[in-house]
C-alpha cells in the first residue's frame, strides 16, 4: 500500500512539473508574440511596412487602422498567459496609436495622399517622443520574461 501511495505521489508530482514546464513554454510564446505585435504595429515600423503612396489619406488610414486590429486580433489570445498589467499596456498601445491615426488623419485635407499622412505621423511622433508607445509596451514584456525565467 505504501508503495502505490509512493508511486501515484511520485506520478502527480511529475505530471505537475511536466504541466509547470508547458505552461512556462506557451507564457514563453506569448511574450514572444506580444513582442513581435509591439514591432509591427508601431507606427514607424507599419507605415514602412505598408507604405502605399498611391493611395488617399483616408484609405491609407484605413489602411493603418486595420493592419493595427488584425495583429491585435490574431494575438488576443495571448492575454491568458501574461499578466494583466502587461496585457492593459498592450492594449492601450493599440488604442493610443489608433487614436493617434485618426487625430493626424483628421488635420489633413480632404485630398491629401496616404505619403501626407504617413509623413505627419511620423513628424507627430518625432515630436513627441514620449508617444512611442511599443516601447513602453517592450519593457514590460521584456519585464515580465526576466521574472518568469530568472
Amino acid at each position: 500500500m505504501a508503495t502505490a501511495s509512493w508511486f501515484y505521489t511520485k506520478k502527480y508530482k511529475e505530471q505537475k512539473d511536466s504541466a509547470h514546464g508547458m505552461t512556462t513554454q506557451f507564457r514563453l510564446q506569448a511574450y514572444e508574440r506580444l513582442t513581435l505585435f509591439c514591432e509591427r504595429t508601431a507606427l514607424p515600423n507599419l507605415i514602412r511596412r505598408i507604405n502605399q503612396p498611391e493611395l488617399s489619406a483616408t484609405e491609407m488610414k484605413i489602411l493603418l487602422m486595420e493592419s493595427i486590429n488584425r495583429e491585435f486580433e490574431y494575438n488576443c489570445s495571448q492575454q491568458m498567459y501574461v499578466s494583466r498589467e502587461v496585457w492593459d499596456i498592450i492594449r492601450n498601445m493599440k488604442e493610443q496609436n489608433l487614436m493617434i491615426i485618426r487625430q493626424v488623419s483628421a488635420s489633413l485635407s480632404p485630398q491629401a495622399t496616404g505619403s501626407e499622412l504617413n509623413k505627419k505621423i511620423l513628424e507627430f511622433l518625432a515630436s513627441r517622443p514620449e508617444l512611442q508607445f511599443h516601447e513602453s509596451a517592450l519593457k514590460a514584456l521584456h519585464h515580465e520574461v526576466k521574472r518568469l525565467i530568472f
